[in-house]
């Protein structure tokens, strides 16, 4: 299973990635069942007792059900602020220990 940071770090990634990069679709494959596996793990339910895992189970959230719902389009400029304004709020309280 794909640590925090490494989780962190793809969600950046995919979140900047170009629309018409053939190696996309791939990468959110693989994101999803990530994802997934860090939420079963971090977040069982939506919940997380920790203030980094609320924030990331936000950001998870919001990238994935974009792509579930709208597949490969491009990612809305509100939806992508509410992704990158909880990464950073995840970075922030990891950095606190939080």
């Amino acid at each position: 299973m794909a640590s925090t940071q490494e989780l962190l770090d793809s969600t950046e990634a995919l979140a900047q990635m170009d629309v018409y990069d053939p190696k996309r679709a791939a990468a959110i494959d693989s994101y999803k069942v990530a994802a997934d596996k860090w939420s079963s793990a971090y977040a069982p339910g939506g919940s997380s007792k920790r203030a980094s895992g609320r924030a990331f189970y936000n950001a998870l959230n919001q990238l994935e059900s974009h792509f579930a719902f709208n597949g490969l389009a491009p990612i809305p400029k509100s939806t992508l602020e509410k992704v990158e304004r909880n990464v950073a709020e995840t970075k922030l309280q990891l950095a606190k220990g939080k």
